[in-house]
């Protein structure tokens, strides 16, 4: 089983399935990162140097920015990450789907 997931392809930050020790190589995609410290389950780790202030993306959207440097291979959480959400404290994924167009005119006779 992967130790870890890369939700959407335009993310920079991955989710570790499972504990990841510090110092272990992990490759995602083409993209090989060492972890700089140990990496709990469910929690995110850079893909590529963050400088403060960088948009981090997860589920192909911005959750929220860096607030200080991200080395890649580093945990991502609220000690260096501002979240996007404001004073919402409860939130779900909801991603927007582009809406289908359906032809109302079309029949079926047998």
């Amino acid at each position: 089983m992967a130790k870890f997931i890369k939700i959407h392809e335009n993310d920079n930050v991955a989710v570790a399935l499972e504990t990841i020790a510090q110092g272990e190589t992990i490759t995602v995609d083409d993209v090989t990162v060492t972890t700089v410290n140990e990496i709990p389950a469910g929690h995110k780790f850079a893909l590529k140097d963050l400088p403060v202030g960088t948009p981090v993306v997860k589920y192909g959207f911005k959750i929220g920015n860096t607030t200080a440097d991200v080395k890649a291979g580093e945990w991502i959480h609220t000690h260096n990450l501002k979240t996007g959400l404001g004073d919402l404290l409860d939130y779900s994924y909801e991603p927007k789907l582009p809406e289908e167009k359906f032809t109302e005119d079309v029949t079926f006779m047998g």
